[in-house]
């Protein structure tokens, strides 16, 4: 398994909450092999991602299936006739319109980081720079300065 997966540039600027985010990077941590189709319990995103109720992760699914970021939800039956585990159809990441994001930093990292930590991801050049200052952290993730340098 990589140590890095990919995220879309865009991810940033569709509006989502900070628990959405969560959901959201946690839903494409686990794609493999550009294989956009993932099959994952509801308890194992919320655990992965430190929200206590599965209700919780149900309705961030729904939302983010309203805002483009998940195009199909499905849940087949197994032979028993029993529900199986969901199967979740993301939003393919164009080849040059993603930035790369560490693996273990999802569950270590408030939503207010996470979102910092995602600008960043995205701001850096092949250098390693970024040119980006505290106020324009500020204004493009919509927090206060003080938060931006925190």
């Amino acid at each position: 398994m990589k140590a890095y997966f990919k995220l879309n540039n865009s991810i940033l600027d569709c509006g989502l909450t900070p628990n959405e985010l969560k959901v959201a990077v946690c839903l494409y941590s686990c794609v493999f092999q550009n294989n956009y189709s993932i099959q994952i319990k509801q308890s194992t995103i919320a655990e992965k991602c430190g929200i206590k109720k599965v209700e919780t992760i149900s309705n961030i699914i729904c939302h983010l299936q309203r805002k483009g970021i998940i195009e199909r939800v499905c849940r087949p039956h197994k032979s028993n006739g029993w529900l199986g585990t969901y199967i979740y159809k993301l939003k393919a990441i164009v080849s040059k319109g993603y930035f790369k994001v560490k693996r273990y930093i999802l569950g270590k990292l408030t939503g207010v980081q996470l979102r910092m930590y995602l600008f960043i991801c995205r701001a850096v050049t092949k250098k390693n720079d970024m040119w980006n200052s505290f106020n324009d952290i500020s204004r493009a993730l919509q927090i206060s300065r003080n938060k931006a340098n925190r």
